[in-house]
């Protein structure tokens, strides 16, 4: 799977939030599921696969629409910046992507919010994983950061 590749193994699965507990103090340490103890590193939830635009509607988040999975999404920059300055999107809640683009894509909007050196090769990293529909449809929704605007847009 996805997740061998990118060297992750996935050791529990919980139907609802109501079957998962989650140990740490500054980081995550272990899971429990179906009162089974687990030694975990993160926790990744994957609830759904439709991107839910109401967050972004709330924002003020300018918005376009995602042909590939039929609904609106946030417009975002290039380093993945919505129309509000300093909110990212990423993973499904901008549009359907394999679990290899949502990781990749957080790299991105992680070293972009915090200047990191490293935004190069993560975008770099991050255009690897896409295709080229995938890559066009974005392109399509790419936010120019000359037009975006501190207190979010119209999708315009």
């Amino acid at each position: 799977s996805t997740c061998e590749t990118l060297g992750l193994s996935v050791v529990a699965e919980a139907q609802t939030t109501a079957d998962l507990q989650v140990f740490g103090q500054e980081s995550v340490t272990h899971v429990a599921v179906d009162a089974r103890q687990v030694s975990a590193d993160a926790v990744v939830l994957a609830i759904g696969r439709r991107p839910d635009p109401e967050l972004a509607l709330h924002g003020l988040c300018a918005i376009g629409y995602a042909e590939s999975s039929l609904s609106q999404v946030p417009r975002r920059t290039e380093t993945l910046m919505t129309s509000i300055t300093g909110v990212y999107a990423v993973g499904d809640c901008a549009g359907l992507c394999s679990l290899e683009e949502a990781f990749a894509e957080g790299r991105v909007a992680g070293y972009a919010a915090s200047g990191s050196a490293r935004l190069n090769d993560a975008l770099a990293s991050l255009a690897a994983t896409r295709s080229a529909r995938r890559a066009a449809e974005l392109q399509s929704l790419l936010l120019d950061e000359t037009r975006r605007t501190l207190g979010g847009g119209n999708g315009a």
